[in-house]
């Protein structure tokens, strides 16, 4: 007959495991919870700052075409603060909007549209030489984004304008 002799000790302890197993759990998924917070945190000011990026360059091209039209050195044009989209389009009741940024601007004084220089064409341009002849200018553009909430960019572009004064062949 074999006889049965129970420890104090071992009593409980499946209990314990199991509470220690449950504790590891939760903090496993406490810690995955905070991850993904902090993805989602990421993830935001990344839209916030292309959306910025992209109303930026819609300035930039809106400088672009300003030049296309106007390229008077002496008076050049200017880019006004201009909203993009409609109210209900974005969150917050923010729209994003672009501006002239002549903080960073390559001209003295500063615009954000500026004539840097001019000058003939660099020789082996193979362009004629007429009684007037070609002419480059070289302009400046700046424009900065205002995403929503917060986000800002600033976009520089470069724009070379080659003209006709008088006979070109």
């Amino acid at each position: 007959m074999q006889t049965h002799i129970q420890h104090k000790r071992e009593d409980g302890s499946a209990l314990l495991v199991a509470v220690l197993l449950l504790v590891f759990m939760g903090a496993i998924g406490l810690s995955a919870m905070d991850t993904v917070s902090r993805d989602r945190q990421v993830a935001g000011y990344t839209k916030r700052t292309r959306i910025a990026f992209f109303a930026a360059e819609a300035g930039a091209h809106q400088g672009l075409n300003l030049l296309r039209s106007n390229y008077n050195r002496f008076a050049p044009p200017t880019l006004t603060t201009t909203n993009l989209g409609q109210t209900g389009d974005h969150p917050y009741g923010a729209r994003p909007s672009y501006q002239g940024d002549g903080t960073s601007s390559l001209c003295s004084p500063q615009r954000d549209i500026c004539w840097l220089r001019g000058g003939p064409p660099p020789s082996g341009w193979g362009l004629g030489t007429g009684v007037g002849g070609w002419k480059m200018s070289y302009w400046n553009v700046n424009a900065r984004g205002n995403g929503i909430a917060g986000g800002i960019a600033r976009v520089e572009v470069g724009k070379r304008i080659t003209e006709c004064s008088g006979y070109c062949n």
